[in-house]
């Protein structure tokens, strides 16, 4: 029994030899054979296209200093809202908040070390409110790159 084993493993053995060996002489004169298992036709690839480069994420390049500039500018806005909406009336600069405590002296100043400016806004010949102002990276007031709120009333 043993020997039936062999013979057949050696008999699969040649027979996958002689399969193969008919692959590949086929596939190199491009005839193809009936008595194969799978075909053995050579297949036709097409010419890959060439792959469009991988999508890279664009940088937002976001100056940290301009986003404290703008969240100062709205909490020192707030500050002053808060004091007129107390007092009745409009601070009349950072010290009147700082006084208050509603800032600290630290809240006075912008990334770029210069001091917030309140700005009265007037409707009718009357105070309407305050907007609170920073010079910007340029470190000059009225210009350009101002950071400036919305006045509040």
């Amino acid at each position: 029994m043993l020997g039936f084993h062999i013979r057949s493993l050696s008999s699969l053995v040649i027979l996958a030899a002689v399969s193969l060996t008919t692959a590949v002489s086929c596939e190199k004169s491009g005839k193809t054979t009936a008595n194969t298992a799978e075909s053995t036709t050579p297949q036709q690839t097409e010419p890959e296209a060439p792959k469009p480069p991988p999508v890279q994420p664009q940088k937002v390049q976001v100056d940290a200093r301009l986003v404290a500039a703008q969240l100062g500018v709205q909490a020192v806005q707030k500050a002053a809202d808060l004091f007129a909406s107390n007092k009745k009336t409009f601070p009349s600069g950072l010290n009147t908040l700082r006084k208050e405590a509603l800032i600290s002296p630290r809240g006075e100043l912008d990334p770029w070390g210069s001091r917030y400016q309140l700005i009265a806004v007037y409707e009718a010949n009357a105070q309407a409110g305050v907007k609170v102002c920073s010079a910007g990276p340029d470190k000059k007031a009225d210009t350009p790159d101002d950071i400036c709120s919305k006045p509040g009333k």
